[in-house]
């Protein structure tokens, strides 16, 4: 939420939820219960020295590229995150009873499990979205237009908290920018 203070100062504190669209997609999804997420953009330069004494002086700056990075933290473990931490996808696998499940027992109905097949989507592109929470002044909303996400981390199987899927990803150039973020005032019943 973003506090309108004293003086014209904006205070941001609080949540929101994080929506992802894979690229050829049109189902935007909530990945959930997100922790944290950040976002920065970056700047390169190539920089112009004068050696002409003994101690050298920048004359000069050009910018050479432009980027960004987006990190966040979930833990909402759902299928379609896990998936998105393999590099893979959902799919359903239809038992029969009397079948031999995955775990060896054996099944004593008809039924359908899911099942997380790794490795079958290497890159993770698409548009995220941040929608800050309501509960101040103003929200924010950040949308990046083109990214490419990794799974960052490990994921514990025998663990005694509850675990967390980590993200970070490259915020790539498009032709709607990099990302734009707006300020809405919240709409009070």
């Amino acid at each position: 939420m973003i506090k309108n203070g004293d003086n014209g100062i904006e205070r941001y504190i609080g949540g929101g939820k994080i929506y992802f669209t894979l690229k050829g997609e049109s189902v935007e999804r909530e990945i959930g219960e997100c922790l944290s997420a950040n976002v920065s953009i970056e700047v390169q330069t190539a920089e112009a020295l004068s050696h002409d004494d003994c101690m050298s002086k920048k004359v000069d700056l050009a910018v050479k590229s432009i980027g960004g990075k987006i990190e966040f933290t979930t833990q909402n473990v759902n299928a379609k995150n896990m998936a998105m931490s393999m590099l893979g996808s959902v799919e359903s696998v239809s038992v029969k009873s009397g079948d031999k499940l995955p775990d060896g027992s054996v099944a004593s109905k008809n039924m359908t499990i899911q099942k997380i097949k790794a490795g079958t989507t290497p890159i993770l592109q698409g548009s995220i979205k941040f929608v800050g929470d309501s509960c101040g002044d103003k929200k924010a909303v950040l949308v990046v237009h083109n990214a490419v996400i990794t799974p960052k981390g490990n994921f514990n199987y025998i663990a005694d908290e509850f675990q967390k899927l980590e993200f970070s990803g490259e915020i790539m150039g498009s032709e709607n920018g990099y990302f734009d973020e707006y300020r809405m005032d919240i709409q009070k019943q």
